[in-house]
Parts: structure tokens; C-alpha cells; sequence
């Protein structure tokens, strides 16, 4: 059977010897085309396994991230729930209700972003009953309605935010007479509870028979030629 082989390979080949000294030399040729220069097979040889070091590198580097973005996950999660529960269970809902004490809507939501720089909190308002409730914004609200929504946004956030006292300063101004009505009843019974914070109202006028608690004081600075005595001030006739 060996025989046979090798003789029907032996029927290929050329009976001529410069025939088959070209054949040997074709082969030849072909097989350094094939192998090339040893040098560039080492090379190869070495990128090879310098690829194999680097997918291996790549694989303990991405286990790596998935553990650091694991960790970083369980550290937000500990923040982040906390916080939502504080922006919808509390200041969101005193908002709220001191909306619908307007006969008004008022939401605040947490605004979430990848990119924690860019967290905030957004404030919705509805002031007629015919829209939706719309983002805070000095396009979309009159300034009487931006102040009405900064005092119930500031009157939500008392109950989380524990400071000896408060100042307003003309919160009042641009505001129509029945709203600042309802913001000044809203601030004096907020302010009149126990163990709250004490509350200056600084504005330059106020409107007649407002609803003033034992807890109110006012105080009124008055200077010039023409300003009363102390000792003749009617503080009672004032309020009346």
C-alpha cells in the first residue's frame, strides 16, 4: 500500500532533473512565503502572548469596576432613599397642604440626575383650577405667584430645618391683597406654634385687620421732624 502511494506521487513529478530542481525550488518558496523570516514569527510569537497578558488585565480591570460601581450603588442607595423620603413625606406634603389651604396645588419633586452635581429639587405650582401643575419659573408665574410659592416653599422646609430664627424681608411685595391675606395667616400660625423657629417679617406696609396671634410683635421704626412721640403712641388705636 506504501509503495503504491509513493508511486503514484512519483508519476506527478517531471522525469526531467532541471524540472525538478525547479519544483524543489518553487516549494521552497513557498514555504518561506508561508513561514517567513524567523525573526517575524518570534514577533508573532510575542504579540500573541502580549495580547493574552492585556485580555487577561482587561478582565481583572472590568471585574474591578464592577465592584467599585456595586459599592458606589450600595453607598447611593443609603443616601438617596433617606432623601426621597424626606422630599415627598415631608416637605413635599407641607407644601402641599399649604397650597391646598390656598385653594391651590404645590408639589416638590426630586429632580435625579447621573451626574450628582446636578441634583436639585423642583417646585410645582397650580394657582387655577383650569391648568396643570407647572415647574416654578420666571416665565410661567407672576411674581406675586413666585412669592407666594418661595414663603410655602420656605414654611415646608421649617419642620427639617432646625435655625434659632427666620428673616423675610417685602416677601409681600407684588402680591395680590388676598394672597398676602392668606401668606400672613399662614406665617403667624406657623410661627406661633411651640418650639419653632421665630419669624422677622420685615415690609414696609401691611394690610388693615389682619389676624395677629399673642406670639406677634410688631415693631415699627418711624424717623423725621414729623414722627410721634413714644410716650404718645397708641399702639392699640394702630391695629384697629
Amino acid at each position: 500500500m506504501k509503495d503504491d502511494r509513493l508511486s503514484r506521487i512519483f508519476s506527478t513529478l517531471p522525469e526531467d532533473l532541471g524540472e525538478i530542481d525547479d519544483k524543489i525550488h518553487e516549494y521552497h518558496t513557498m514555504a518561506e512565503l508561508c513561514f517567513g523570516d524567523e525573526g517575524v514569527l518570534k514577533e508573532y510569537e510575542e504579540r500573541e502572548k502580549q495580547i493574552e497578558r492585556l485580555q487577561e488585565e482587561v478582565k481583572e480591570e472590568e471585574g474591578s469596576v464592577d465592584r467599585d460601581k456595586q459599592s458606589i450603588d450600595g453607598l447611593k442607595q443609603s443616601w438617596l432613599e433617606p432623601l426621597r423620603k424626606l422630599v415627598d413625606e415631608k416637605v413635599s406634603a407641607k407644601f402641599g397642604e399649604f397650597f391646598r389651604q390656598m385653594n391651590c396645588a404645590g408639589e416638590v419633586r426630586l429632580k435625579e440626575n447621573e451626574n450628582f452635581g446636578k441634583y436639585g429639587v423642583e417646585i410645582l405650582v397650580k394657582f387655577r383650577s383650569s391648568e396643570e401643575l407647572q415647574a416654578l419659573s420666571a416665565h410661567r408665574q407672576s411674581g406675586g405667584e413666585r412669592s407666594v410659592s418661595t414663603m410655602l416653599y420656605l414654611m415646608a422646609l421649617q419642620e427639617i430645618t432646625k435655625c434659632p430664627f427666620r428673616a423675610v424681608d417685602e416677601i409681600n411685595q407684588g402680591m395680590d391683597p388676598a394672597n398676602e391675606r392668606r401668606i400672613f395667616d399662614l406665617i403667624v400660625q406657623t410661627a406661633s406654634q411651640p418650639n419653632t423657629s421665630q419669624y422677622f417679617l420685615l415690609t414696609p406696609k401691611l394690610l388693615q385687620n389682619l389676624n395677629y396671634s399673642p406670639a406677634v410683635r410688631v415693631h415699627i421704626v418711624a424717623n423725621g421732624q414729623e414722627m410721634v412721640k413714644y410716650s404718645e403712641w397708641n399702639m392699640d388705636s394702630f391695629l384697629i
